[in-house]
């Protein structure tokens, strides 16, 4: 798709965007207002939301628009360490499958987010996990969620926000939990086992900030380019793509991703 394409979608859907805080969810649901959808498939998006699952299940308003408008869902945090697998021998899946249930029932595809964040893990995590065993416990945990997923997600951001240049780390890693525990290779571990458990879902690496014209917007999408390249072919058969976000927010709410 070419770069103007996506950028007159998205141009055209911030300024829809302009006037949302004037709008209620009930208005935004009505059968009136235009999808996004649509016009977004034209120029080969996927338009979305990272959505959840209390409000799909109290709001009607909220319910009626993410059908109507999104052809891909997001679990916000249905499917992080901290509410996914709560306690070590205890996971969680009743949030992400009533995600998933609505995907399926409004024709929409399921991003699955996220295996590898520096961020939502709970607190067993970091009072029993060691080097040691580390590499077990991040292997069970990718190797049981996305084999409870595999035919209904499409795609996993296996690793999500890993380059943090200021951290000053070889390749640009961030010198999260998973990095102190395993070093870089911590990405292979959690590729190869999201494949293993899930070899028809889209693998990405997920981040912000690559789509920025500056000089450290280049340097953060050449580090992530490079661990895109890192755990592609020779390891998993097929490419990995790097992933970068695109949120719109009005207030304190995300009302907009776009996946590339």
């Amino acid at each position: 798709m070419r770069r103007a394409n996506r950028r007159s979608f998205l141009t055209a859907f911030v300024r829809l965007l302009a006037c949302l805080p004037f709008v209620n969810s009930r208005l935004l649901a009505a059968e009136t207002f235009a999808t996004l959808r649509q016009p977004a498939a034209e120029k080969g998006i996927r338009f979305g939301f990272a959505v959840d699952p209390a409000k799909l299940n109290d709001d009607a308003a909220y319910r009626q628009l993410v059908a109507r408008q999104a052809s891909i869902v997001v679990p916000e945090n249905a499917l992080k360490w901290q509410t996914v697998h709560p306690e070590p021998e205890r996971y969680n899946f009743a949030s992400a499958d009533a995600i998933a249930g609505f995907a399926k029932a409004h024709e929409q595809r399921m991003r699955g987010h996220t295996f590898c964040w520096h961020r939502s893990l709970p607190d067993w995590i970091h009072q029993t996990v060691t080097p040691t065993n580390a590499e077990a416990v991040l292997t069970a945990h990718i190797s049981t969620v996305a084999s409870h997923y595999r035919g209904l997600i499409s795609a996993w951001d296996v690793v999500n926000e890993a380059i943090q240049l200021e951290d000053g780390q070889p390749d640009g890693l961030r010198n999260s939990f998973w990095y102190q525990m395993l070093g870089p290779r911590y990405l292979d571990i959690a590729f190869k086992a999201a494949h293993k458990a899930d070899p028809d879902a889209l693998l990405c690496y997920n981040d912000y900030g690559l789509e920025k014209d500056t000089h450290y917007g280049e340097s953060k999408r050449t580090a992530a380019r490079a661990q895109a390249a890192r755990h592609s072919d020779t390891r998993l058969g097929h490419s990995v793509p790097p992933a970068c976000r695109r949120h719109i927010w009005s207030g304190p709410f995300p009302l907009y991703s776009c996946s590339a």
